[in-house]
């Protein structure tokens, strides 16, 4: 695909993208994740980009997709248009890194992994409704560039200070 034929969106924190083979999805991660799934024979699929496991407290009828809780049912909600299984779809999350404790040079906040946390959110969800994660590239303490290609299903994940991004292909 040319790039003059490509719609590039950029996913800032609760947000999400849902579509066809015409998009190409980025996002800047530290302690929060992102969950790209892709179906490869309908090429297409979404991108969500999560801060927090869940909210504090619940508002029915006011979804928000800074909590796992929210943006992965609304990406579910996306996914459950085009199919009625959500196992024809693939996934992979990246993100989920301990950024209070590298922010903070070196000073760990008890019981404040809220990067773990969400991987645990996410990768929950992703058991619950029996989605095949192809990739995985969770934790550590760097932040993270994602892009995603939904024309052929490329992922590229830059961790940190690396100049290369690492290819991942569904």
């Amino acid at each position: 695909m040319s790039q003059q034929s490509f719609k590039d969106i950029f996913l800032l924190p609760g947000a999400l993208a849902f579509g066809g083979p015409e998009l190409r999805l980025r996002t800047l991660l530290g302690s929060c994740v992102s969950v790209v799934v892709w179906h490869p024979r309908l090429r297409l699929g979404g991108m969500c980009h999560f801060l927090l496991p869940h909210p504090g407290t619940s508002q029915p009828g006011h979804p928000d997709g800074k909590y796992a809780t929210d943006a992965l049912e609304m990406l579910r909600t996306q996914m459950n248009r085009y199919t009625a299984s959500l196992n024809d779809f693939q996934a992979f999350i990246c993100g989920g890194a301990d950024c209070l404790s590298t922010a903070s040079r070196g000073k760990v906040v008890q019981g404040f992994d809220i990067g773990n946390r969400n991987i645990e959110a996410a990768q929950a969800w992703m058991q619950q409704h029996s989605l095949p994660v192809m990739q995985s590239d969770v934790g550590g303490s760097a932040y993270r560039h994602v892009g995603f290609d939904m024309w052929s299903g490329h992922l590229r994940v830059r961790n940190g200070n690396e100049n290369e991004y690492a290819k991942q292909t569904f």
